[in-house]
């Protein structure tokens, strides 16, 4: 029979174990003493610890009491099978989603990792994937995106047990996480339009209050800057991903004033932009010169030969694999990373005045 334990109790003991505090030579102090600190009696302090004692976290011994797990060495495991947290049903046009899960399954095969898919929208049992992680019978947590703020999931982290963020666009709430450089592709994809010779350049962009849009924004704005180069609010504009038509569009396009080259934060507004042209007879890039960021998410790209920093989707999934594989053999986490996006050029973008050289020294594809 299970002995009972209190979740509270258990949270405040790995705590203690975390912090490493109250060592002494490896043992954890007398189950009295740990009565005493947390105001329980000793059969709850007891019970607890047996549940930890399942987890991996502590083995009694006799005749000196709880022993502390190391982490590192609960760790020294093969990569054998890891969660992925998808936070959605993916949607008919779901083209990035569908591509990192394929992915995924390409490289956990590589290291030779069985890939376990989760749909639900949120973690019911924290406890039970932490008693998992515990027994060697799972690696690591994957989350998709983002790292959602909820109990259970804040829960994952603070265990201490290996989980990353894969295509990290927001904040990841203190995860390791993996995900593109954005600063740099908004910096270059400014140095790019204002090299060619626009100084009338605008941006169409999400929501500017998460990191992806916030970061590109940034080194746009910087990029320009730097070339003495004006960036009026007007021309900033913020466009849902799935809209068929948007009005905004035509409308700065149908100024007099209007930009010479714009910069779309992803393919599927660079659609858009490629559609309110169209309506309006003007040519790309002739009229308008586009550059764009994910060559993923809007099929057509290629065929209207849309420039674009590549989305390095097999370079962030098999990096986050790398991390898993290394916090599991060391123990401790690994930092973040950011991946440089890789400019696939198919010249939407019209060089205003003569140049003995290319638009950039990018390498292209």
């Amino acid at each position: 029979m299970a002995r009972p334990h209190n979740m509270t109790v258990c949270r405040k003991l790995e705590e203690l174990i975390r912090s490493g505090g109250e060592s002494r030579g490896g043992l954890l102090p007398p189950e009295r003493e740990l009565a005493a600190r947390f105001g329980v009696g000793r059969s709850v302090i007891r019970g607890s610890l047996f549940e930890l004692e399942r987890r991996g976290r502590v083995r009694l011994v006799p005749a000196r009491g709880w022993s502390i797990v190391p982490l590192r060495n609960a760790g020294r495991r093969r990569l054998k099978r890891i969660l992925v947290r998808v936070p959605f049903l993916l949607r008919a046009k779901a083209w990035e989603q569908q591509a990192f899960l394929a992915a995924l399954c390409r490289n956990s095969s590589e290291f030779f990792t069985e890939a376990v898919f989760s749909f639900l929208e949120r973690i019911a049992d924290a406890d039970e994937l932490i008693s998992q992680v515990r027994r060697g019978e799972l690696q690591g947590i994957v989350f998709l995106e983002e790292m959602p703020g909820d109990d259970a999931c804040l829960r994952l982290c603070a265990s201490g047990i290996p989980c990353v963020v894969l295509n990290q666009e927001k904040e990841t709430g203190g995860a390791a996480g993996c995900g593109m450089d954005f600063h740099d592709i908004g910096l270059r994809a400014g140095r790019l339009l204002a090299d060619a010779g626009h100084t009338r350049i605008g941006a169409v962009t999400g929501d500017t209050g998460t990191l992806i849009f916030s970061e590109m924004l940034r080194g746009f704005r910087d990029a320009l800057r730097e070339r003495r180069i004006e960036l009026p609010a007007k021309w900033i504009l913020p466009i849902p991903p799935d809209e068929e038509e948007s009005g905004v569009l035509r409308e700065m396009l149908s100024r007099a004033d209007r930009p010479s080259a714009v910069f779309a934060m992803r393919d599927c507004r660079s659609a858009q932009l490629f559609r309110a042209a169209g309506e309006l007879g003007l040519d790309v890039p002739g009229d308008l010169s586009i550059i764009s960021y994910d060559d993923i998410t809007w099929p057509g790209a290629k065929e209207k030969a849309l420039s674009t920093f590549r989305e390095d989707i097999e370079g962030m999934t098999s990096a986050v694999m790398e991390m898993l594989r290394d916090w599991n053999i060391t123990g401790r986490r690994p930092p973040s990373r950011k991946l440089r996006a890789v400019l696939v050029d198919r010249g939407s973008v019209r060089r205003l005045r003569p140049s003995p050289g290319p638009v950039t020294d990018e390498r292209r594809q």
